[in-house]
């Protein structure tokens, strides 16, 4: 698809040479009867033309370097805003990592609470079962006295 437009303008240069060849010849036979004063009157005409073209070329050339230039501004357009997008998302990418660092944060901190707890809640237990043994030994001792 890319190399259509290509060769369309090939194509169509072809043609226009080809076209510029056949009036070349047709000129040149008809100017081959022609007399002095008649030359320099086809020479007037001729060089009209060639200065029409070189207008004409003149022309062409400009909006090619024009539309070179309106090419380049929107594709500089373009990259400026993917670029203003890329920043954004970077931004936001930032953004959603220091809350996922906040969040893993708090996480760690209320498990850490619910550990320590946990901790003291074994520690009163231990404790407990420590005074229950001791006791239990205590009245383990008075039963067997009694005996």
């Amino acid at each position: 698809m890319g190399d259509a437009p290509s060769t369309r303008h090939s194509s169509a240069a072809d043609a226009a040479v080809a076209a510029e060849r056949i009036r070349t010849r047709e000129l040149e036979s008809h100017e081959a009867s022609l007399g002095a004063e008649s030359l320099r009157a086809v020479l007037k005409i001729e060089r009209r033309r060639s200065s029409r073209l070189t207008g004409d070329l003149v022309a062409l050339r400009s909006a090619a370097v024009e539309s070179q230039a309106q090419a380049e501004a929107h594709e500089e357009g373009r990259i400026n805003f993917l670029l203003g997008r890329l920043d954004k998302v970077q931004k936001e990418k930032g953004r959603i990592i220091v809350e996922l660092e906040r969040e893993e944060e708090m996480l760690t901190n209320s498990l850490q609470k619910k550990l320590n707890q946990v901790r003291c809640e074994k520690a009163q237990l231990e404790k407990q079962i420590e005074q229950e043994h001791s006791t239990n030994s205590a009245l383990k001792s008075i039963v067997s006295k009694t005996s």
